[in-house]
This record gives C-alpha cells, sequence and structure tokens, in this order.
C-alpha cells in the first residue's frame, strides 16, 4: 500500500544486488512512497493507483482491492480490452453486497462468537487468507481468525469448531471445483456444531444446509473465477468493521496496546551475506 515497509524496499534492493538483470513491477497507492520514487539499476515500472486508494486506517481494505485487480489485469495485459465486462461485474458485485447485504452482515457481527474459519479453494484460498486477517486485525484479536482450503480443512484443522465458532465458506463458481466444497459443508452436519454457517458465492449454491447466503446475483454471471477473489473478500471486511465496532474498538486503529501498525516498523534488515 503505502511501499515505505522496511522488507519491501529491501527485497527489491536486494534483488537488485544479486541478479544482473532484474524487472521490477510495482504496484503501490502512494506516489510519494519509498518503492515508488525507488531509484533502480535495473529496468523498472511504476503503477501508482488513484489516492482514495491508499487508506488511512491500519487495516487495508479498499488498498488491498484495488491491488489486486491491478495484479490480476496485468497478468492478462495482453487481453485487457476484454476484461472490462469483469471490472463492470466487480462494480455491481461491490454494490450489491453493500446495499443488500449490509445488514445481514451487522446482524452476524451482533453474534456472541470468539473464532472465525474462512474456506476457499483456488484463487479463494488467498481471499479465505486475507479474510481471516482481516477480521482478525479490525478486532484486535479478540476475535481468534483461521483461513485453509477445503479439502485441507478435513484433515485435522475441523477440530477448531465449537459453538462460538462461525464459518465462512467462499465458494468457486466451477462446479469441478464447488463440488468438493458442497461436500465439505454437508460433513459439517458431524461432529462440533458450528454457531453459525455462512456461504459466499456469485449465486446461490442450492441444496445446502447454510445459515446466511451472501451472493451477488440470481444466476450465474460468468465472471471469471480469478475476478470473483476480488469481491469475495467484502463480506469479511464488513465483518470486520461491524464487529470492531460491535466491541467498543475504533476501526481505523483499532489495535489498542500499538502491538501493529498501519506501516510495519521495528523490522531489522541484515546483510545477505
Amino acid at each position: 500500500r503505502s511501499g515505505n515497509s522496511p522488507e519491501s524496499v529491501a527485497a527489491v534492493r536486494l534483488a537488485d544486488k544479486i541478479c544482473k538483470r532484474c524487472y521490477h513491477l510495482v504496484i503501490t497507492c502512494d506516489k510519494e512512497g519509498q518503492l515508488a520514487n525507488y531509484n533502480s539499476g535495473n529496468r523498472k515500472y511504476t503503477f501508482v493507483l488513484p489516492p482514495e486508494s491508499n487508506d488511512k486506517s491500519l487495516a487495508m481494505t479498499a488498498s488491498y482491492t484495488s491491488m489486486l485487480l491491478t495484479g490480476l489485469l496485468f497478468a492478462r495485459f495482453n487481453e485487457i480490452d476484454n476484461l472490462k465486462k469483469q471490472v463492470d461485474y466487480l462494480t455491481k458485485f461491490g454494490r450489491t453486497i453493500i446495499s443488500s447485504h449490509s445488514s445481514v452482515i451487522k446482524e452476524i457481527a451482533s453474534l456472541d462468537f470468539e473464532r472465525a474459519v474462512f474456506l476457499g479453494s483456488g484463487p479463494l484460498f488467498g481471499t479465505a487468507t486475507e479474510s481471516h486477517l482481516k477480521l482478525q486485525e479490525l478486532t484486535d484479536g479478540q476475535i481468534i481468525c483461521k483461513n485453509d482450503s477445503y479439502l485441507a480443512f478435513r484433515h485435522g484443522p475441523k477440530a477448531v469448531i465449537n459453538e462460538k465458532t462461525i464459518v465462512v465458506f467462499l465458494f468457486s463458481n466451477k462446479e469441478s471445483v464447488q463440488r468438493y466444497e458442497r461436500d465439505l459443508v454437508r460433513s459439517m452436519q458431524k461432529g462440533k456444531k458450528a454457531l453459525l454457517l455462512i456461504g459466499v458465492s456469485d449465486c446461490p449454491v442450492e441444496g445446502l444446509s447454510l445459515d446466511r447466503k451472501i451472493y451477488f446475483e440470481n444466476t450465474s454471471s460468468g465472471i471469471d473465477e480469478e475476478f470473483l477473489a476480488v469481491c469475495s473478500v467484502l463480506p469479511a471486511q464488513i465483518l470486520g468493521l461491524f464487529k470492531s465496532l460491535k466491541l467498543g474498538l475504533k476501526p481505523d486503529n483499532p489495535s489498542v496496546s500499538g502491538a501493529i501498525s498501519r506501516v510495519v516498523e521495528g523490522v531489522v534488515i541484515y546483510d545477505a551475506g
């Protein structure tokens, strides 16, 4: 986001030091940041996002989705003109989540839960990782969070479930993947019961016993799975906001002790040797 984290700047400098030929693509939200202004002896291209993406709060929200989308678009740069429809889907879905599902997410935040598990497959595994981090950050660690893939969750991690746990299923829109995800949801009926099972998907997933369903359209939109990962993080971001308020914290700066900060501090960079 800022381009000022010590390990980020050090990684670029180290690459320049050990590589005779190196190319840097810098995606950042701050034109004044160290990465944006780093002078490399190698080829470097800097892409600075609009100022609105540079969150002022501790936890990344708009900056995360903006940088993720930018990375996805760069990865498919040779077909960029055909990706406008994908971006339009994200705009539409984001508005749907905020306008149609915020009240449901606020109601979930009001529940007395202490743990949250986020599950995702493929590109949505990264979304599950970011979702668990966001809720944990915004609640100052009062809500202990975990992320995993659907298949790995069966092999032991499922033991974390208890009556104070919510489970958020981030569903793929690929049928070949989703059938395994549905099987995992059905298996949740065995063992300790979670407080709440929540589904997040581009369209309703039928035939499952879920307590809450957050979906973006009534029928499949055709959005590519990797772009689905961008909008699927919004429910966790909104949940983190409401839960932070519920716990009496300040969402922009939820860390009461100062254990975490907007830009990581105190990182010692050692010589590569």
